[in-house]
């Protein structure tokens, strides 16, 4: 994820660490996470309004906060299927009133909401394919203007609207590689206009797509030369870039943002 305002990146691999860059790419500093012997965080989210850094701690079952001097501060979260419980939580929104929301896969395939404080407050969503249903919910992002939660339902192949209390309002996608749909949406990225950026594992590209799924552009194919990429995992943005997680090539490409 990127802090603009402080001109940081952060980034997570499999070697149990954050890495904190520049926007440029310079190493700047590590911080090494608490555990990670069931295996690796596969979201982290900076707080826009406090700069605090979320992880969702998908193989320890918990949600952390980092300090802006990269300290644990707090965490909630215990492996289980119970209210407040997860099963492999994969990345964190921000919403309305200080709410976190939580995506969690593995049987749970739901969205949590919480107080700042971690309180438990809703739960919605289930294993599944139809409305209502999700299929390994990868990336979440929430839309302050439309009041709107964006949930990339990975294994469904499909993009998710749902107010904020978790009502469903519509999706967007289906299974293929011709634009407009999509092939494992592991990320959703809001731009400043409403539209949307899809980072697709399966497909091995990044798409630009309308709030109604109309396909406005297509960055990346499969290869490991400059614009290509394998198994994009994750993108995030500040004003002018959009920053890839090339996770199969070992590298982050900055291009210029639509």
């Amino acid at each position: 994820d990127i802090d603009s305002k402080l001109e940081r990146v952060y980034i997570i691999d499999k070697t149990g660490r954050i890495q904190k860059f520049s926007l440029e790419g310079k190493i700047q500093e590590v911080w090494n996470l608490p555990e990670f012997d069931q295996g690796y965080p596969t979201g982290i989210s900076v707080n826009p309004v406090t700069s605090e850094v979320y992880v969702a701690d998908t193989h320890e079952h918990r949600v952390l906060k980092f300090s802006r001097e990269g300290e644990v501060v707090f965490e909630f979260g215990t492996n289980g299927e119970e209210p407040g419980q997860f099963v492999f939580p994969t990345d964190i929104a921000f919403g309305p009133d200080g709410i976190l929301y939580v995506s969690e896969y593995g049987g749970n395939d739901r969205v949590q909401a919480f107080s700042s404080d971690g309180e438990f407050l809703f739960t919605f969503g289930e294993f599944g394919y139809e409305d209502g249903q999700f299929n390994r919910p990868q990336s979440i992002v929430f839309d302050h203007d439309k009041n709107e939660l964006i949930i990339a339902d990975s294994c469904n192949h499909r993009i998710v609207f749902t107010d904020d209390k978790g009502n469903w309002l519509r999706s967007i996608g289906s299974a293929s590689i011709n634009p407009g749909q999509l092939s494992y949406p592991y990320c959703v990225v809001l731009q400043d206009d409403g539209s949307l950026l899809i980072s697709e594992f399966g497909n091995n590209r990044v798409q630009h797509l309308s709030r109604d799924g109309e396909s406005l552009g297509i960055y990346g194919t499969l290869g490991y030369e400059t614009g290509e990429v394998k198994l994009p995992w994750s993108i995030a943005g500040d004003e002018k870039r959009l920053y890839i997680l090339d996770s199969g090539n070992n590298r982050v490409q900055a291009i210029k943002r639509p």
